[in-house]
């Protein structure tokens, strides 16, 4: 193709959008109706398809590696490439543009042309708040949704040229922080040596991003929303609050979580964004050795226990107890537990002292301890202890549960003062931490009331583990704070006479996701019942007793895998098993939760007894 008598020159650092946007401006057209004439359509312009840019290189008489150096390229999905990592589309393709006044008045002065002042491409990158080398914030230029019109550079710039050459855009200067430094270093090809050179950009940048945000909260007070302004001091604080290192980010995390919240309330609710994001959002790859790091902190310093989930993974092992969770499981007095850890030596120093929930201690040196406090309590002190109401704990005693251990004739009954964590850490087995009664859950004094059954049918159900989906409200503690699935609970009990389970609750209740669910049953893989609906009278597939043994037998999802082995989902996930390797495709799909056990009988283990 013969280069255009009339181009421009590719400026610093420019991305080919910006070089066709002016290239067309020089020639009197819009990016878009250039591109038409010449066969060369802006839209994959913006992408980067290499093809349509060396169409365009070659009629703008530049180097086709020189155009592509600081051009993002588009991956499929939501990925882009761009100075050799990968980014998210939020963070690389805004619907708003950015940029330095001063670097555009600068092109401005040195040629007056309305095509010269060019985009650089370094001010796509959400992260990149600053130029840094007139250190003044990166100001918005313009919006517009429709990305031929927002990235057709030169056309947009014309609109506020006026107000650029007067100053009205300016931001107040300041300089640049050490993250928007690295960030820019690492698109220069420049490492600074720190740990975060082997770690993708774009996990760097959100990780910082995330861990400031939770240590703003803590100098705001628990509240979450800062400034637009001052949005770059998130990244910027979880930058230098990690570093230097694995070492240092475990320290951050101990000092955030012993201001910012107790163990009650959950990691994400201590944490907020940063846990939730890297426990059910950020899971590839990238993002595992932030996520390792934050896992293995919480199990070393958090009391956790056997049944509760960090990262989206079971806890099979409690490893440590605080005061209260000691006393809660051993069903003794704080008080009293707290003195005799004193006097055997477990709590020492500002342990010692401390009233706070975060001295924790090993689970196994204090086990005999807790047996030697064990107790015999009335009724009405178990009802206590459970947190449950009196007609509930008199409806369980009828239908043989929570038998007394003493019942001797003309004495009032007795219990241990383990029943009552015993009897709710059993319902609880397995469940999944839940912050708002949201989304069908329900208390079993609620169900109870709305279902019109009795405790016992419940219980009966959670014990015989035909209700999959059991939550544990953060709110509530003991009895109270055992959640079921409405829905769930309703089609166990055949109210309605509904002839299976839903695909959502029987997804929920696998840990697959519904839409995902839904998708495997229209291509049979996984087997359904069409049947009525009983309340709605439209036909709808249910999932069966059959349907879900035909499941079992074939299907092992990786919450099943996690909960027979003992192993934890990231390690089942390791290289060392290779399972990735074992993932179900179905031809269009990989499902990175699901796994066939005939191919995992050849390649890992089997289920016994082995099926034929």
């Amino acid at each position: 193709m013969t280069s255009l008598p009339l181009s421009v020159p590719l400026g610093e650092r420019e991305p080919a959008f910006s070089f066709m946007s002016r290239l067309a401006n020089r020639n009197g057209l819009p990016a878009s109706i250039f591109g038409a004439d010449f066969d060369l359509p802006f839209s994959k312009i913006i992408q980067g398809d290499e093809l349509v840019c060396q169409r365009l290189a070659e009629l703008g008489g530049v180097a086709l590696d020189a155009l592509l150096e600081w051009t993002p390229v588009h991956l499929g999905g939501r990925e882009h490439s761009f100075r050799g990592e990968i980014f998210h589309a939020k963070s690389i393709k805004p619907v708003g543009l950015r940029g330095c006044p001063a670097c555009l008045r600068e092109d401005m002065a040195r040629d007056p042309s309305p095509w010269m002042p060019h985009m650089r491409a370094d001010w796509l990158l959400r992260q990149l708040r600053v130029c840094t080398e007139h250190e003044m914030p990166l100001v918005d230029l313009w919006a517009d949704p429709a990305s031929t019109v927002r990235f057709d550079f030169a056309a947009r710039l014309a609109e506020i040229r006026t107000s650029l050459e007067e100053g009205e855009l300016d931001g107040e200067p300041r300089e640049a922080s050490l993250f928007e430094l690295y960030v820019a270093d690492r698109l220069h090809d420049r490492h600074s040596g720190n740990w975060f050179d082997g770690i993708d950009l774009q996990a760097v940048c959100v990780f910082s991003e995330l861990l400031g945000r939770a240590a703003v909260r803590l100098e705001t007070g628990g509240r979450n929303r800062v400034h637009p302004d001052e949005l770059w001091a998130e990244a910027a604080t979880g930058y230098v609050l990690s570093v230097g290192g694995p070492d240092q980010v475990r320290g951050t995390l101990a000092r955030l979580q012993s201001k910012l919240g107790t163990p009650r309330q959950g990691p994400k609710g201590v944490f907020g964004d940063l846990y939730d994001r890297f426990a059910h959002e950020l899971t590839s790859e990238p993002y595992g050795v932030f996520r390792e790091i934050i896992r293995d902190h919480i199990l070393a310093t958090w009391p956790v226990g056997a049944g509760d989930n960090v990262m989206g993974e079971p806890v099979l092992e409690r490893r440590l107890h605080s005061i209260r969770t000691a006393a809660e499981e051993g069903g003794v007095d704080e008080r009293r537990l707290r003195k005799l850890l004193r006097e055997r030596g477990i709590l020492t120093g500002a342990a010692s002292s401390s009233t706070g929930e975060w001295a924790v201690f090993d689970a196994k040196a204090v086990k005999p301890i807790i047996e030697e406090l064990n107790r015999m309590v009335s009724g009405i002190e178990l009802q206590q202890l459970m947190n449950i109401s009196r007609s509930h704990f008199e409806s369980l005693r009828a239908d043989g549960h929570l038998l007394p251990a003493i019942a001797a004739a003309g004495a009032k009954p007795l219990w241990k003062a383990t029943d009552a964590p015993r009897f709710v850490a059993d319902l609880l087995r397995g469940a999944e931490t839940v912050h708002a009664k949201m989304h069908g859950w329900r208390t079993l004094q609620e169900a109870c009331h709305q279902l019109r059954v009795r405790p016992a049918e419940i219980v009966g159900l959670i014990k015989k583990g035909e209700l999959r989906r059991i939550g544990s409200y953060s709110q509530a503690t003991g009895y109270a704070s055992i959640l079921v699935d409405r829905d769930e609970l309703q089609s166990k009990l055949n109210i309605d006479r509904a002839p299976g389970l839903s695909l959502e609750v029987f997804a929920k209740s696998v840990g697959l996701k519904p839409t995902q669910t839904t998708q495997l049953v229209a291509a049979g893989y996984i087997r359904a019942t069409k049947a009525s609906n009983p309340k709605r009278k439209a036909v709808q597939p249910y999932i069966t007793e059959s349907d879900r043994q035909y499941f079992d037998e074939t299907f092992a999802p990786l919450r099943r895998l996690s909960v027979e082995t003992g192993w934890s989902w990231q390690k089942l996930l390791s290289s060392a098993f290779g399972l990735q390797e074992l993932r179900f495709f179905d031809g269009e799909t990989e499902h990175e939760n699901l796994f066939l056990w005939s191919v995992l009988e050849r390649h890992f283990l089997c289920p016994w007894p082995k099926r034929e």
